[in-house]
């Protein structure tokens, strides 16, 4: 295979794992799930590097996986993988006349959010900073800015990709051409496996327009141990259904090392309001209520959204 790549005349890195290099060296990924050494790994800087990497795998009866943030735990990486890393593809453009941002199919929640957020923007977008956009984007994408602005898919704007037969396509909901179209509205949220996502635009918003207080987004986390498992339904519960700007979770947790009952369950009850602080106390007063703190282990406010 080795002779195959060099005769495409690759100048992008390609490496070709050894089956004794560890895997977490080999590949940076979320989960350890279905994960083997893949046949190689080609980390493609241009189109053109995509187009060929193509060929290698249809050529060598191999499976092109591009990989972006590296987060989905339900894609398998075997030796007949070829592994498209797409971390060149890491660029991020605020388009303001337009209202939208155009970002690399390899960039990252953070990548995209820190660069909108000096500029003063933000876009709907997963928790993590880690998880990439694009492959979050072709799953449909939900973020706590459902109520806001829906999901990630619904803010899509137009796609570019390299598809199977090497012509990079740009794609939107108001190509002409009705193919385009279809593509365009099937990327939308099942659009794992149709191409290579090259570069996606989404529309993006003022953070002026949160009326935030300082910029920050109010958050509150509370913590209840299973024996308040009735007191932590019933709060979550109380915050339904949320207005538009709320965004509430119930998750079930493990209290983390160091911490007094490390490894024991809790259950998390956590809202953020992106909106004015009075009208979130208004909306979460429950969370701010006596009866409700005293059956908690402890509580958390925060004013970032979740890192890593």
């Amino acid at each position: 295979m080795s002779a195959k790549v060099e005769a495409l005349s690759l100048t992008c890195p390609v490496s070709f794992p050894s089956p004794s290099t560890p895997l977490t060296e080999a590949l940076h990924r979320w989960s350890e799930t279905s994960l083997e050494h893949p046949a190689l790994i080609i980390t493609p800087e241009t189109e053109a590097d995509i187009a060929a990497a193509i060929a290698i795998a249809r050529e060598n009866g191999l499976k092109l996986l591009p990989a972006g943030g590296g987060h989905s735990t339900f894609v398998r990486v075997t030796p007949k993988t070829l592994y498209l890393d797409l971390k060149a593809f890491n660029s991020v453009a605020l388009i303001r006349q337009a209202g939208t941002v155009r970002f690399g199919g390899g960039a990252t929640t953070a990548d995209v959010t820190k660069t909108l957020a000096a500029k003063g923007y933000y876009i709907p977008a997963p928790d993590s900073n880690a998880v990439g956009m694009v492959g979050a984007l072709l799953g449909g994408g939900t973020s706590s800015l459902n109520g806001l602005h829906g999901f990630m898919a619904e803010n899509a704007v137009s796609f570019r990709l390299v598809t199977a037969d090497g012509r990079a396509r740009e794609v939107c909901g108001t190509s002409t051409d009705p193919d385009e179209r279809a593509l365009f509205h099937t990327l939308c949220g099942a659009g794992h496996g149709l191409g290579v996502i090259t570069a996606a635009t989404m529309r993006a918003y003022p953070v002026a327009h949160l009326r935030l207080a300082d910029g920050k987004v109010w958050a509150r986390t509370l913590m209840f141990p299973p024996a308040a498992l009735d007191t932590a339904a019933a709060t979550f519960l109380s915050l339904l259904p949320p207005p538009a700007p709320l965004s509430a979770r119930l998750v079930f947790v493990r209290a983390p090392p160091g911490s007094p009952a490390a490894g024991q369950p809790l259950i998390m009850v956590s809202v953020r309001y992106f909106g004015p602080v009075d009208d979130a106390e208004r909306a979460a007063a429950v969370l701010l209520c006596a009866e409700v703190l005293e059956k908690t282990v402890g509580r958390a406010e925060c004013a970032r959204r979740t890192q890593g």
